[in-house]
């Protein structure tokens, strides 16, 4: 009897810890992650040379670039999963059917990416490409 209360409590201890190790995990993933999108920003911050007042307009219009993207792109990250998931549940093959939904979701996806570039390529016109563009030929 004290046996099995020993396997129970180890067991118990196991699962505890890889719930904790996975959600270290995820805890590591999202720091990651914002420490890219910081250090994706420096990046484009230290390479354009707004004015303050195109500053206030060009960043406000990236943080909605970001954010719009972002969903995009968990949307592809949900297709990845379906796909992976449906492999994995016909032992390496997938139906027609299925494979069908899935390129018709990853396809869906790229398309709203392109909308998405499109829209707010006309918004930093109107904000301060021209000016962007000018800079960009003058040093040429």
């Amino acid at each position: 009897m004290m046996v099995l209360q020993i396997g129970v409590l180890l067991l118990s201890f196991l699962i505890i810890g890889q719930a904790q190790a996975q959600e270290a995990s995820q805890m590591n993933m999202e720091i990651l992650k914002e420490q890219v999108k910081t250090n994706k920003k420096l990046l484009v911050a230290n390479n354009m040379n707004l004015t303050d007042e195109e500053a206030k307009n060009f960043w406000l219009l990236y943080d909605g670039y970001q954010k719009e993207l972002e969903q995009i792109n968990q949307r592809l990250f949900t297709t990845i999963k379906s796909y992976a998931n449906a492999y994995n549940a016909g032992k390496g093959e997938i139906s027609n059917d299925i494979a069908k939904k899935i390129l018709a979701d990853a396809l869906a996806a790229d398309e709203s990416e392109v909308k998405l570039r499109a829209s707010y390529a006309a918004k930093l016109e109107k904000c301060c490409l021209p000016r962007r563009l000018l800079d960009i030929c003058r040093s040429k």
